[in-house]
Order: structure tokens, then C-alpha cells, then sequence
């Protein structure tokens, strides 16, 4: 544990992005495309182990807040993350390293969104992700 904590170097709010439109037939291609995962924004984070009240993140659609903590976030504990992360890696001859970025998993539940949508994320004193959701044709 001693080692997990002094290597986590500083936490950063995130937004991951899921779309679920993304074909699902098969396990194939749902790990063909990520499970999902559509994309993800990492703020500038900061230096704090427990960086967040028990009441952030809080989550704003179009100037409505439409998520928050879920008293887990105040309980949040990123020792046995590093250290269940380093056991998987090292079970495949890999490990953890300087620079790598790990993503812990929501503090909130899902919220969906549609095109048009404003966001505005406030992560206490690690601070706010703001984000437009805008239509984009993949073809």
C-alpha cells in the first residue's frame, strides 16, 4: 500500500463518453469497438489524495444539475485500485509505469445526452469540465 500511494503522482477529474448505438450482436464487436467507450477528457487534476467532497462531482446539463456524488465518492480510496490494477498486469508479464493513467470509474450514475446538450462538471477543488455534445456524422 505504501508503494501504491507514493506512486499515484496526481488526480484529475474525467468525463468518458459511451455510445451505446455502437453495435452489440456479438462480444466481438463490442470489444471491437471498446465496449462502448466512445471517448474520454482528462482535466489538469491536482496533487491531493482525496482531492473531492462528498459532494462533488456535481453534474449540470444544460444548467440543470442532473447527477451527484454518490457517498462513494467521499469514501473513495485509490490504494487497492493501483494495487488490483498492478496484480492484473503483472498476471500478463506487464506492469505499471511512469506516466500511465488509470480510470477509476464513475462517482455518479450515468447521465444521458443528445446532441445540443451543455455540461458542466464541477469536481470541488479539483475543478469543472465543460463540454458541448454536437452531432458528428462517423461515416
Amino acid at each position: 500500500p505504501e508503494e501504491a500511494i507514493e506512486s499515484i503522482e496526481y488526480f484529475a477529474p474525467a468525463i468518458e463518453l459511451v455510445d451505446f448505438a455502437l453495435p452489440r450482436e456479438s462480444l466481438e464487436k463490442v470489444t471491437g469497438h471498446s465496449f462502448f467507450h466512445a471517448a474520454c477528457w482528462m482535466g489538469a487534476g491536482g496533487t491531493t489524495l482525496n482531492p473531492i467532497g462528498a459532494e462533488f462531482p456535481i453534474i449540470h446539463r444544460n444548467e440543470e444539475i442532473v447527477a451527484t456524488a454518490e457517498g462513494a465518492a467521499s469514501a473513495f480510496d485509490p490504494i487497492p485500485i493501483v494495487l488490483g490494477v498492478a496484480e492484473l498486469l503483472e498476471r500478463y508479464d506487464e506492469r505499471l509505469e511512469g506516466g500511465d493513467w488509470i480510470l477509476c470509474g464513475s462517482l455518479t450514475e450515468p447521465v444521458s445526452a443528445e446532441s445540443g446538450d451543455r455540461f458542466a462538471i464541477d469536481y470541488g477543488s479539483l475543478g469543472k469540465l465543460e463540454m458541448l455534445i454536437e452531432h458528428s456524422d462517423r461515416s
